[in-house]
């Protein structure tokens, strides 16, 4: 019992540790607290009176006092009935430190001439580190988190993996699922330090579940769980694992025969069997677990019952996914992208669907340069989804660059970024452009002073237009761009100096299409149209110039060649060349003459016959009315007689 109490003694004061400070250092004083602190006020106290005053508020009333006359404690409410604490030839001795004894202290010493030399120490006291814990936590989105905790004040964390270092401040550290190895917790404060480390393991993925019994594929993500059914009870079961290689052998993976189990290598360890419910429980499957397997059952004889099939994919989960934009002279492509297998690529733009479709790697839509809005690409495979979605801003245009210093018309294209100097250097000058509308007060201005601009109805709120170092940028002109513009200079002096600027601007031209008409008359009509302003043709045969400024042109019928249509204005250019052909020669043959002819004489004989049968039967109608007539008189004749 006594040899229990003296370990337990010699522990305890093993584990206490001495701290010594001095009035005499600039730094605080950090001490642990239970520790014992030796202060150390001067060498030779017995020169001098000291006075200790612990500084609370600066307020003589409630600071703490301890006064030390020739090494001995006159009077000291410091440590008030604290018999731990004892002065010893100039040095305050703390055997056991608390909380309260953190401070800010000064220290007066008064010689034997009365003067009075003052000196100060902040006094921090933390309490030490305790053990150290590491925990892990496996989130659904592939994170592993590694958390570290301990007791202590003031607590500074350094992280490192395998001997490598990680990341230094935070109590816990994310890792991505699969991260394996060494990991070490160490932490520490101004007193003291510890560290722990442990054995990092993959996480185990979501829990999928096959069963033989099914007849659709299997499917499980590369870390997945997978649950695989074999039979429902395999406690007398004989039963073998089959995976079927490419070069038309097998590979038996999993057996059990007289309740003993044998795996291949390839999963044994990281697989399980369940008898219960005769589950192969395999831990996060690999690219390699893919394949067409093959089951079958067996007698206690070694005779087969039966085999069942099943076909497991393990595809790789859709990583995070991005979506960039390229510019191009007329459209922009947007590309979408994503890890992953299998992935199946939608697109919507400003909520409705543009394209759909299977494609590995990267997928990619074309959109008009113009396009604006919200563009949305969603990647999904068989077990997961992911959508990224950015904002579409019109591409900007080639640089264009003018000067308030030129004579002619400055020409930009529509769309496109234009640069236009007005000084050298801004800051000797103060600016002033004015758009010339009304050439009156109510003229748009743009003031620029020390090259900032101060106030400006030129842009209307558009955030494209800044002044950068005495030069108007206009990200992307539009046609009211389009003006007479005028620069004010006016020098430090007073004196002002103006200069002008015609800016237009033209839509640039579209594609080039040219068509042919023949006419009966012989003549072959060329035309050429494209979109933009200002249109200038030019047409070309075989190489050799025609005739300038019109978009049509004549030909004969019978031109054969190249012929070009270029179409141009003051800011671009295109062109279109395409193969005549001489128009087809339209002949009357014989046939039809004589078909014609025909027709005529058909019709005309047709004609003739009935005006013939129409005077035949007028003529008998005729002369049925005098028959009936002189019918008529007889009988009127024979009646008058009777009477």
């Amino acid at each position: 019992m006594m040899l229990i109490f003296g370990l337990m003694l010699l522990l305890q004061t093993a584990a206490c540790v001495e701290w010594n400070c001095s009035f005499n250092q600039s730094d605080p004083c950090y001490t642990a607290l239970g520790d014992k602190l030796n202060l150390v006020m001067v060498r030779d106290a017995s020169e001098y009176d000291l006075k200790l005053k612990k500084r609370i508020d600066n307020n003589k009333k409630v600071d703490q006092i301890c006064r030390v006359k020739y090494s001995n404690k006159k009077e000291c409410d410091l440590y008030n009935n604290r018999t731990e604490v004892t002065v010893i030839n100039g040095t305050v001795l703390i055997k056991r430190v608390i909380r309260s004894d953190s401070g800010n202290y000064t220290l007066t010493l008064t010689d034997s001439d009365g003067r009075e030399t003052s000196r100060d120490l902040q006094v921090i006291v933390e309490a030490p580190i305790g053990s150290v814990n590491v925990s892990i936590i496996c989130s659904s989105s592939g994170v592993m988190r590694v958390s570290c905790s301990s007791e202590g004040d003031q607590l500074l964390y350094n992280w490192t993996l395998n001997g490598g270092p990680l990341m230094d401040g935070n109590s816990s550290i994310d890792l991505d699922e699969e991260t394996d190895g060494n990991i070490s917790c160490s932490v520490k404060n101004h007193v003291s330090h510890t560290q722990k480390t442990i054995r990092l393991q993959p996480c185990p993925g979501p829990d999928r579940f096959c069963s033989f019994n099914q007849s659709d594929s299997c499917y499980a993500a590369v870390g997945d769980k997978l649950n695989l059914l074999l039979v429902r009870d395999a406690r007398d079961q004989e039963l073998h694992l089959y995976k079927m290689l490419m070069d038309s052998r097998e590979l038996e993976v999993f057996r059990i025969k007289n309740k003993e189990e044998k795996k291949h290598e390839s999963i044994r360890n990281r697989s399980e069997f369940i008898f219960d419910n005769g589950t192969l429980i395999i831990n996060r499957v690999i690219r390699a677990d893919s394949g067409n397997y093959r089951l079958e059952f067996y007698h206690s004889d070694g005779s087969r019952t039966f085999k069942k099939h099943l076909l497991i994919n393990i595809e790789a989960p859709i990583g995070s996914v991005e979506v960039t934009i390229n510019c191009s002279s007329n459209q922009r492509s947007v590309f979408c992208s994503s890890d992953g297998d299998q992935l199946l690529y939608n697109w919507t733009l400003n909520g409705e669907i543009l394209e759909q479709g299977p494609m590995n790697g990267n997928t990619t839509i074309q959109l008009n340069e113009g396009t604006d809005g919200d563009i949305s690409c969603s990647v999904k495979n068989h077990f997961s989804h992911a959508q990224k979605t950015i904002r579409l801003k019109p591409c900007p245009g080639p640089v264009r660059f003018c000067s308030f210093n030129q004579t002619d018309p400055c020409y930009t294209a529509l769309g496109d970024k234009l640069h236009l100097p007005m000084v050298l250097n801004a800051i000797e000058y103060d600016l002033k452009i004015r758009k010339k509308i009304y050439n009156t007060q109510d003229d748009p201005v743009c003031r620029v002073k020390q090259g900032r601009i101060k106030e400006c109805d030129l842009n209307n709120n558009r955030t494209e237009l800044t002044v950068i170092n005495g030069t108007l940028i206009i990200n992307r002109v539009i046609r009211a761009d389009s003006g007479n513009y005028t620069l004010t200079l006016s020098h430090s002096d007073g004196t002002e100096t103006s200069r002008d600027l015609q800016v237009i601007v033209e839509a640039p031209i579209g594609s080039v299409n040219v068509s042919i008409i023949c006419s009966s008359s012989g003549v072959m009509r060329v035309s050429c149209s494209s979109e933009g302003d200002q249109l200038l043709y030019n047409w070309t045969l075989n190489g050799g110039p025609l005739m300038d400024g019109n978009s049509s042109i004549d030909l004969d019928e019978r031109t054969d060649g190249d012929i070009s249509c270029s179409v141009k204005n003051h800011v671009s250019h295109a062109q279109k060349t395409i193969r005549l052909k001489p128009c087809p020669v339209y002949v009357v043959s014989v046939v039809f003459v004589l078909v014609w002819c025909l027709q005529l004489m058909v019709l005309f004989g047709l004609l003739g016959t009935f005006h013939i049968y129409m005077r035949h039967t007028s003529g008998k109608k005729q002369e049925d009315q005098k028959v009936r007539m002189r019918r008529f008189r007889e009988r009127h004749e024979h009646t008058a007689e009777d009477s």
